[in-house]
């Protein structure tokens, strides 16, 4: 059943291709399984006794590795590392043939699958220090104990029996231990099958038995599960009563891997069936006893797999819980009860809230124990992030800090940003600006990301008002703020400094003018700032001057304005446009009449560094 099943798996991803051998040949079909370095292996297949290189019927992998096993760059008749590669139909005469495997390195394998037409037949591990396997057409080297029902009788007490999984194969629905751990009574380090063979003894009422392959003679790193069955053709009656991957502490002898386990109280009125399987591939010979024993450990213990990381909203993590018993195992009849309302009578419970489990359970021997278990959730994440940016693009002194709270600390994490940047502590300095991502993981690897964007943050005050108003004829100046050292300043009109001056009658009267200032600093740091101007006629009286230098009169006025000054120089008129109109020489103490002509509106008249405002109505 087995062969024809395991042949299914090779078969669904390669149909083998038909030979048509004469009748005196039978077809063969060579299988190759490559390891992750093909290059330092060659392998051929010649007559038995042959010989490496002699009457060489075909050849594969590394061609230029050879018989000698010459360390070897690839060439062309390299296969894939990890791969399948099949070699047939070959059509051979009956007789024995050698598959030699040479490895240059030492540390590598192959394994080789022979088929008979379809059939598989044999099965051959190529080993690291080079080795030759022989097989005989018309005949397997394939297990017998390959199905629980040809099962190898064990006899307790006995010399250590030695077998090999070398070939096995699984059986569709075959049961497996769960995976909760290497050393955890009645669990497996790994999920999954892949050479199994049985063995099997009768037990002996009210006697403790510990089963072994701990032994010189065990090359295998070996995994094995002790089950009673009904009928070994039926794995629905199979149940789990004990297994062990890894004896505690190793063995001493033979395969530091391999497995021990110790049960008791087996009820005789079933079959009791011991499976081996390698871990992962693992295939070889080992040696297995079954001992008599009064050393029985019965304390009860728990895997308890606990809600490890902070549940979010809509996810439905849950813990599980599987009782055990350090020497017998997990057959044990169980009642659950909780604090949050959960019942059970099954033995591996799972799909648990938090809250505390209440066991009660009997084993084999008819002890009864009692025992409670917490299943607890983790506080929610809570991450406080504090960021600064760097003060300008190219200061390079932004930070992040962060405070992580919940899951389960200690706390690790792994900061990728700009420019190539990396970290792996939670407070970090001296960054760009950019996009920084943190992987933060807590003590049992649970997940956080941190996603943080650095802006420059130095904020320029430039100390100059949105918005601000002269009167008509005023000099205009504007006079930056305290900015920061090294800056440059460049205004719209082209004038470098802090300061921007225009004279008096540099603005016609009620006119806008905009400006505009530029703030730069050596590490890239800018800003720019619009000043509007408003120039007014109304934002200042006008009346009568009589000034120690310049009098006025009247002021305002509907017909003319009569002017003495006591200083000799130039005067001059302009009006509301800035527009020069008339200049008049004046002599100290001289009186002149202006503005007989004018027509009605706002004058200026500039002179003896003053500028006076004359209306005309």
């Amino acid at each position: 059943m087995k062969r024809l099943l395991f042949m299914g798996v090779f078969m669904a991803g390669f149909q083998i291709a038909q030979a048509q051998c004469p009748a005196n040949q039978v077809e063969v079909n060579i299988q190759l399984f490559t390891d992750f370095m093909p290059e330092e292996n060659y392998w051929q297949l010649t007559p038995a006794g042959a010989g490496c290189g002699n009457s060489v019927i075909v050849e594969g992998a590394n061609l230029d590795v050879g018989c000698t096993g010459t360390p070897s760059a690839a060439n062309g008749e390299e296969y894939l590392p990890n791969d399948t590669v099949w070699v047939g139909p070959l059509c051979l005469d009956s007789g024995s043939y050698d598959i030699v495997f040479v490895d240059s390195w030492g540390d590598g394998m192959m394994t080789f699958n022979v088929f008979e037409g379809t059939t598989l037949m044999n099965v051959f591990l190529g080993t690291g220090s080079g080795n030759t396997s022989t097989f005989t057409i018309g005949s397997s080297n394939l297990p017998p104990n390959d199905e629980p029902c040809n099962a190898i009788l064990l006899y307790p007490d006995s010399l250590p029996f030695l077998m090999s999984n070398l070939a096995a194969t699984v059986s569709a629905n075959e049961p497996a231990p769960m995976a909760l751990g290497c050393n955890v009574p009645g669990s497996w380090c790994e999920n999954g099958l892949m050479h199994t063979v049985w063995a099997t003894f009768n037990p002996q009422p009210n006697t403790a038995y510990l089963i072994s392959t701990c032994d010189s003679l065990s090359v295998l790193d070996s995994q094995i599960a002790l089950y009673r069955a009904s009928d070994c053709n039926d794995f629905s009656t199979f149940v789990l009563v004990h297994s062990n991957d890894d004896q505690a502490n190793g063995c001493n002898a033979g395969s530091f891997y391999a497995s021990t386990l110790t049960t008791s109280c087996l009820d005789t009125a079933y079959s009791y069936l011991i499976q081996i399987d390698g871990y992962g591939t693992d295939m070889g010979d080992f040696a297995i006893r079954i001992e008599t024993t009064s050393v029985i450990d019965d304390t009860l213990d728990a895997y308890v797999s606990g809600i490890v990381c902070p549940v979010n909203p809509g996810d439905s993590v849950t813990g599980a819980i599987q009782p055990f018993i350090q020497d017998l195992g997990v057959d044990l009849h169980c009642s659950w009860t909780s604090d949050n309302g959960f019942t059970s009578g099954s033995n591996y419970i799972e799909g648990l809230l938090p809250g505390t489990y209440y066991l009660t359970a009997i084993d084999g021997c008819n002890q009864t124990y009692s025992a409670q278990y917490s299943i607890v959730e983790p506080a929610p994440w809570n991450v406080t992030v504090e960021s600064v940016g760097p003060g300008c693009p190219n200061s390079n002194d932004g930070y992040i800090n962060l405070t992580p709270e919940g899951a389960t600390a200690p706390y690790y994490i792994f900061w990728s940003g700009p420019n190539g940047f990396w970290g792996s502590d939670l407070n970090i300095d001296s960054l760009d600006l950019g996009a920084y991502t943190g992987y933060l993981n807590d003590n049992f690897g649970c997940f956080y990301p941190v996603n943080v964007t650095l802006e420059s943050s130095l904020v320029i005050e430039t100390g100059l008002p949105d918005t601000t108003q002269i009167c008509f004829g005023d000099e205009l100046l504007l006079t930056c703020g305290t900015l920061p050292d090294s800056a440059t300043v460049v205004w719209s009109d082209g004038t470098i400094g802090t300061q921007l001056y225009y004279p008096a009658m540099s603005f016609p009267v009620t006119s806008q003018v905009d400006f505009a200032v530029t703030i730069s600093t050596p590490d890239g740091c800018e800003q720019t700032n619009s000043v509007i101007v408003q120039v007014d006629q109304t934002c200042t009286n006008v009346s009568d001057v009589n000034s120690t230098s310049i009098v006025v009169y009247p002021n305002p006025s509907s017909d003319h304005f009569t002017f003495k000054t006591n200083q000799t120089g130039l005067y001059q008129i302009y009006d509301a446009q800035g527009k020069w109109l008339e200049s008049h020489y004046m002599k100290a103490n001289e009186v002149k009449i202006l503005g007989a002509n004018w027509s009605s509106g706002l004058y200026l008249l500039n002179g003896a560094n003053q500028n006076i405002r004359l209306l005309k109505k």
